[in-house]
């Protein structure tokens, strides 16, 4: 038999980690697999102690597995985005692959249930994958069965079914409105489904299991399931992200490590009594005990959505009527008032062009020195990068100086900043450079530039185009290449990714978040600031701002 790759999965907890590795380990075959660890990076300081922990002990892995490779991240891509990163290196180079994650105890018969499954349905294009786990419900059939929902603890696939992987979740939920088919997706409305659906198409989530299931569903693919469980899940203890702190949730029917799940050609169908088990399940069962219950969370988060997005325009309201009037303050006024305002505050600011010129974004030189010397009256503390980001318990007013898309006029500023040693990163747009008009810099001048220690260096992508409007595939070439591109010019580590025109969603985020340690927006006045790395807000500056009271107070509306 042709074995499997294993993507094994790991973040921050150690103890949880040596649990499934151990458990891992009492599989029979496992000596003949490879193992193949992804270990993402920390979020922040508290969790790089754990991420270490957890590198120490998969470092020490050395018996048991045919092989173990490692692959450390090297900033945090979010468990998402380390897995779907993962699955596809896994799976191009084995062309199937089983994945687990660190907070599953596996029966010690699951790889060789795994491997025979992929192995019988190989040439079964209808079949999407093989599952491990069974959610808490009562299957009277076979030792196997089909289900259109794929359970993702402990599970496996080919890279034909996972190449139909689609990450734009909106793309797939449209499909299966336009065919009239979400009624069945989401098991008549179960909150498990719909609840996933809102939270990642708003931006509150990203979880790669919804994207999985949809991508399947509208091609009509189904999964093996067991018919007891040979996943233990551990992770329902208060550590993982969006568990409750209850393993006797997801716990149950789980098979005995002595018996085994025979795998035998079946009919490539649902079972309708099946699914209708798993609507109730999904519908009555998990946090819904009743329908009381069900109408009252319905209407907490129909009043949630309706005063998040209410309260949302009043505030933007305000704060256009508060800018104008702020205007009419004395600027002495107006300093005092941002001398008190702006304490344990930041501002992140974004400059475009410099001289006397038609475009919006061209401020006038020495309107920018104005707005360095009134910032210095409001005792800012000009910040680096990571200086800008670190957590502080001071009342700092931090403020990050940055320039967009690389205009030749920025020199004369940049050696401003540089001779009142203020720090500063100029995002370039690579396709601009050493282009035939004479607006933008040349590589020659970036590398100059570069080499000054306080002037760091961004991507504002190749093309400058509005990332929402491109495919994934091509946004993620503007973030991958533009990067390559200006490392290879400068012999320089590029960290931080400016979005375009602040045009951004949570996809795009995500992939930010696999070659960026930050990625900065484009704001106008009216816009609140996102303290997430990976949507960072900057205030966009134009020539009404060259009048230092509207300068100020557009400070005062946008931090």
């Amino acid at each position: 038999m042709d074995y499997a790759g294993i993507a094994f999965f790991v973040y921050n907890r150690p103890y949880h980690t040596k649990q499934s590795i151990a458990a891992l380990l009492k599989n029979e075959c496992v000596s003949l697999s490879d193992l193949i660890i992804f270990s993402d990076g920390p979020k922040n300081e508290k969790n790089d102690v754990d991420v270490k922990k957890v590198r120490k002990f998969i470092h020490s892995i050395d018996k048991g597995f045919k092989s173990v490779s490692i692959v450390e991240r090297d900033r945090n891509y979010g468990l998402a985005n380390n897995m779907i990163d993962g699955i596809n290196y896994v799976v191009n180079k084995y062309g199937k692959v089983i994945v687990v994650e660190d907070d599953t105890i596996l029966h010690p018969g699951f790889i060789l249930y795994m491997n025979t499954a992929l192995n019988v349905y190989k040439k079964d294009e209808i079949v999407g994958g093989i599952t491990g786990y069974l959610d808490p419900i009562q299957v009277n059939t076979s030792a196997i069965f089909f289900q259109r929902y794929p359970s993702c603890w402990g599970w496996a696939t080919w890279k034909r079914s996972w190449d139909k992987f689609d990450i734009n979740l909106r793309h797939s939920v449209l499909k299966i409105i336009e065919n009239n088919e979400m009624h069945e997706f989401s098991f008549n409305g179960a909150d498990l489904i719909v609840d996933q659906i809102e939270n990642n198409l708003e931006n509150d989530l990203f979880t790669y299991q919804i994207r999985w299931y949809a991508s399947a569903f509208i091609h009509g693919m189904v999964f093996l399931h067991p018919s007891q469980s040979l996943i233990q899940n551990i992770g329902f203890d208060g550590t993982g992200d969006n568990c409750p702190n209850d393993n006797s949730l997801v716990n149950s029917n789980i098979l005995n490590d002595e018996d085994k799940i025979p795998v035998t050609h079946i009919p490539l169908a649902e079972s309708i009594t099946i699914r209708k088990a798993y609507e109730r399940y999904y519908n009555d069962a998990l946090l819904e005990k009743s329908k009381i219950r069900k109408v009252l969370k319905l209407i907490k988060m129909n009043f949630l959505k309706f005063t998040k997005n209410r309260l949302s325009d009043i505030k933007r309201i305000l704060k256009k009527y508060l800018y104008f009037a702020f205007r009419i303050m004395p600027e002495t006024v107006l300093i005092i008032l941002l001398t008190y305002y702006v304490k344990g505050k930041k501002l992140a600011m974004i400059y475009h062009s410099f001289g006397i010129d038609s475009y919006y974004y061209c401020i006038e030189k020495e309107s920018f020195q104005k707005h360095i010397a009134v910032l210095r009256k409001l005792n800012a503390k000009f910040c680096s990068l990571d200086d800008y980001n670190k957590h502080s318990h001071d009342n700092d007013f931090k403020v990050l100086i940055t320039f967009d898309d690389g205009f030749k006029s920025c020199i004369d500023s940049l050696d401003y900043l540089t001779i009142n040693k203020i720090p500063s990163v100029l995002f370039l747009t690579t396709s601009f450079l050493d282009s035939q008009t004479q607006s933008y810099l040349s590589w020659s001048e970036i590398d100059k530039i570069a080499k000054n220690p306080i002037i760091e260096i961004g991507s504002h992508s190749i093309n400058h185009m509005p990332m929402t409007a491109l495919n994934l595939y091509d946004v993620e070439n503007e973030l991958n290449f533009s990067k390559k591109q200006i490392e290879e010019k400068l012999k320089l580590k590029i960290n931080a990714f400016a979005y375009p025109y602040g045009d951004y969603n949570n996809e795009i985020q995500m992939i930010s978040r696999k070659y960026y340690d930050y990625a900065f927006l484009s704001n106008d006045w009216n816009s609140f600031i996102n303290n997430e790395k990976h949507s960072l807000s900057r205030l966009c500056l134009n020539k009404t701002h060259q009048s230092i009271k509207n300068f100020l107070a557009q400070i005062l509306v946008f931090i």
